[in-house]
């Protein structure tokens, strides 16, 4: 067998691992969304997600630190040199663990000064914020520690492991939930306590798989000479900066929210936020399985296979976006409804608008990862940043001015396209990247399957009736049409071969 036909093998075995992941993840966390809301009552819930919010939010920082800490850690066990992989291990979590100080640090002062003096919170339940804050801050800290040993997972490409660890943490979730449902005083608080200690019990499954599984890569060593941490540091470093931008501007967003607008309109947002993180949990699934791909054969300076893999995942990437956000957004309000049966003011909104946020997001993963494998990332996170941070005082700016709440994802909307941009203009610099190809090879298929796929969705949408059997009924036909518009025009024809030549072997 060929290295070509294994790597081909163990990426279609790794993608189906982790869409299987994604499916009982996402319908456990759908229900576990469901319970929490009925159980804490609209306000609460926007008492958590505008001061937990971080929690959530941490998916954003933790997806871009594994990618970035994993891409180290790659190269490292491709040079094959014995002692080196433990000894980056070591390095990257000495290196999280610093970020986790500084943290703690921020949250312990600026953040209680934040929380208790400048949010708009119910007066009677800032006692309960204060808890949910540092029950939040503790998650967020561990979840941060998590990162090496997860990114260690990823590089070895043991997708299973990963699926699993994933799968438990989603039903210790659902165990926690259902105990809220039957005992304690104040379920808001024991609720933040859950989450930090769930993000405990996935640390410990990672750490303790790492060190039997991979004990030559994964053995920790506290190394003290500031030296040893400045290259790993300028990139994982960099990184985090960047990562961290985007998600304070989000959740800086989630609190600007909190002060004009008040804990109910947080409600809307953190049920959007829901149903965005459960979409992008399958979008992720591809790119999980990819991001090593992309990593390998820059490495190897297969700069054509590389730019090929950029190139098909993007379209793929699209495709399975459009898929679920098409009608997700067509049947929005009946979706919500059957789902949480009480819908806090804005949720539908707010979820459709996610969508366009959610989009961007996705086209821009695959060329996120191939900046990621050049190593050269410091100026682009810093444009990248500022980019990301001006999402808050433009916010503030229209808030002030008296813009409706919604008027928040469209200045999200256009950072991103902003930085998207951004991304093609540094990576033709950097990398070579042909921008013109890229374009008309990836953008202009998704382009016409997009067009053509929402033509239709808006007619079937006109003429099935609202029902649960409606809403499958709609998915069938946008579903079926997406399918016949990626195999006519969204694939080249090498593509198409590949594609059902991949169906007979399976």
């Amino acid at each position: 067998m060929s290295e070509s036909t294994s790597d081909k093998k163990r990426l279609a075995k790794n993608t189906v691992l982790l869409y299987g992941r994604t499916i009982i993840v996402m319908f456990i966390s759908l229900y576990v969304s469901r319970l929490i809301l009925n159980i804490l009552g609209v306000s609460d819930y926007g008492v958590y997600n505008a001061v937990g919010g971080m929690v959530g939010m941490f998916v954003l920082v933790s997806g871009s630190l594994v990618a970035a800490t994993q891409r180290y850690i790659t190269y490292e066990l491709g040079k094959g040199e014995e002692g080196r992989p433990s000894y980056i291990f070591s390095l990257a979590m000495g290196l999280h663990l610093l970020i986790a100080v500084v943290i703690i640090l921020l949250a312990e002062t600026v953040g209680i000064w934040f929380l208790n003096s400048q949010m708009n919170l119910p007066p009677d339940r800032m006692a309960a914020a204060n808890w949910v804050f540092q029950f939040s801050v503790l998650a967020f800290v561990v979840n941060l520690l998590t990162i090496p040993c997860n990114a260690v997972i990823i590089a070895q490409e043991r997708m299973g492991v990963f699926a699993l660890i994933s799968i438990t943490e989603a039903l210790l979730k659902l165990g926690f939930a259902f105990i809220l449902l039957v005992a304690f005083k104040d379920k808001l608080i024991f609720y933040s306590l859950s989450m930090a200690l769930v993000a405990l019990a996935v640390f410990v499954f990672n750490f303790v798989y790492c060190r039997k599984a991979f004990d030559n890569c994964s053995r920790f060593k506290l190394i003290v000479r500031p030296s040893e941490y400045i290259q790993m540091g300028s990139f994982v470093g960099w990184n985090f900066i960047g990562s961290t931008a985007t998600v304070l501007s989000k959740q800086g967003v989630n609190v600007l929210l909190n002060i004009f607008c008040g804990v109910i309109v947080n409600a809307g947002r953190g049920i959007a936020s829901q149903v965005d993180n459960a979409v992008n949990q399958f979008i992720n699934s591809f790119t999980t399985a990819i991001r090593p791909q992309i990593t390998k054969t820059y490495a190897a300076k297969e700069y054509h296979e590389c730019f090929d893999l950029i190139n098909q995942g993007t379209k793929l990437i699209m495709y399975l976006t459009l898929l679920f956000v098409i009608p997700l957004t067509l049947r929005t309000e009946e979706i919500l409804t059957i789902w949480l049966k009480t819908v806090p003011d804005y949720a539908v909104l707010f979820t459709r608008l996610s969508f366009l946020i959610l989009t961007m997001d996705a086209l821009s993963t695959p060329l996120y990862y191939l900046m990621l494998a050049t190593g050269r990332i410091k100026y682009y996170q810093i444009v990248a940043g500022s980019l990301a941070f001006l999402t808050f005082p433009l916010t503030w700016v229209a808030l002030k001015m008296g813009f409706n709440p919604e008027a928040t994802y469209y200045i999200l909307f256009f950072v991103d396209i902003t930085r998207w941009i951004f991304q093609l203009l540094f990576l033709k610099k950097i990398a070579n990247l042909n921008v013109e190809h890229y374009l008309s090879k990836s953008m202009l298929p998704v382009f016409v399957v997009a067009l053509i796929t929402i033509v239709a969705g808006i007619f079937a949408n006109r003429i099935i009736p609202e029902s649960i059997l409606g809403v499958l009924l709609l998915l069938a036909v946008t579903t079926l049409v997406l399918t016949v518009a990626v195999l006519t025009i969204g694939l080249t024809r090498s593509e198409r071969e590949a594609f059902f030549q991949m169906l007979k072997r399976a």
